[in-house]
Order: C-alpha cells, then sequence, then structure tokens
C-alpha cells in the first residue's frame, strides 16, 4: 500500500510540473494565450486541446503549412 501511494504520489508530481503556465496577452482587444510547442506536438493535437481548428490556428499565426512546426516556436491561440 506504501509503494502504491508513493507511486501515486510522484505521478501527480510529474503531471503538475509538466504543465507550463500560459502567458495571456491582448491583441487588438482579443485575448490569446501564448503556446510554446513542445516536442510531439502537432497543429492538429493543439487544435484538439485547445477546442479550436487548425485552419484558425494557421491564421492566428500566419502559418503557411500545418506541417511546420518547430519545438519552442510560439502559437498564439485565442481565448473564448
Amino acid at each position: 500500500m506504501k509503494i502504491r501511494s508513493w507511486l501515486l504520489t510522484l505521478l501527480l508530481i510529474c503531471a503538475v510540473s509538466s504543465m507550463s503556465a500560459q502567458e495571456i496577452v491582448v491583441i487588438d482587444g482579443a485575448k490569446y494565450a501564448i503556446h510554446d510547442v513542445a516536442k510531439g506536438e502537432t497543429l492538429y493535437s493543439l487544435a484538439r486541446r485547445y477546442g479550436v481548428t487548425t485552419k484558425q490556428l494557421m491564421t492566428w499565426n500566419n502559418l503557411k503549412s500545418a506541417n511546420r512546426l518547430s519545438i519552442g516556436q510560439r502559437l498564439q491561440i485565442r481565448k473564448r
């Protein structure tokens, strides 16, 4: 039981440490979250995560291709 409790605590710590604080900015009166692209993230996975479309992400960030994200790239995601 102690091992199980210890493992759950460790898992919780790892999950919290992997979450990044979101920076919020206002551009032309609209609020945007700033997301730093991490390894393995795609435009599709980010669209699902934030509840937007890939087309919206491409428009907000002036992206020409859905296949060209770089690790560390900062994306703007409009908040509702």
